[in-house]
């Protein structure tokens, strides 16, 4: 009996797991509008009382999808911050890179749903909220050690310049829906990076 329990945990976890993917999916591509249990379970070809064996409720599973991709962001940054063999400009180019990447690994779900709840009356903002708090906890650690070296600009405003990059890819994200959802979410994270960069270190000799 102790064995069948053990060999049922992998599925249901896996079960969750995929209603969550298909649930950032889903919000990627139609906005809270298409976020219905009816249109999950077609997916995952499951009932939808399925789904309810692992989520209290709808905003119970919302919860999950910001949780899951704005921690795995942060977890990500806070390594990023913390790491003492890189210097601040490589700090700010890794953090870039993993914000870029997980845009495209959640194909754009969480900016779009961050935008979502803030409008909504429906759904729990707490989890976006937390996120941005120790999001810019994170940075502006890193800012003021900048700052502190004289590698970033001493009147620079922290909050905005924190929240400016997030803007940025909020834009791109925009764009690509508009634009029919093909391709990479961030065409040149190159020329991206750069000028958030050019506002932000201090050029003087």
């Amino acid at each position: 009996m102790h064995k069948t329990v053990e060999e049922k945990t992998p599925q249901r976890e896996s079960t969750k797991d995929k209603i969550i993917e298909i649930a950032a999916e889903i919000i990627s591509q139609e906005g809270l509008r298409g976020f219905t249990a009816k249109n999950i379970a077609t997916r995952l070809n499951i009932t939808d009382a399925a789904i309810f064996k692992h989520f209290k409720d709808m905003n119970d599973i919302v919860q999950a999808v910001v949780k899951k991709y704005t921690g795995e962001c942060l977890t990500a940054i806070r390594s990023i911050v913390f790491d003492r063999d890189l210097s601040i400009q490589q700090k700010i180019d890794k953090i870039m890179d993993t914000h870029m990447d997980m845009l495209e690994k959640s194909k754009g779900a969480i900016p779009v749903l961050c935008f979502e709840i803030s409008r909504s009356n429906i759904y729990d903002n707490r989890a976006v909220v937390s996120f941005l708090e120790n999001y810019f906890d994170l940075i502006s650690i890193l800012f003021h050690r900048g700052i502190e070296e004289g590698i970033i600009k001493k009147d620079l405003d922290i909050e905005e310049a924190a929240f400016t990059f997030l803007g940025l890819l909020q834009s791109r994200v925009f764009i690509w829906f508009l634009r029919g959802k093909e391709g990479s979410i961030v065409k040149d994270k190159k020329t991206l990076k750069m000028l958030f960069e050019e506002g932000l270190f201090d050029a003087s000799p």
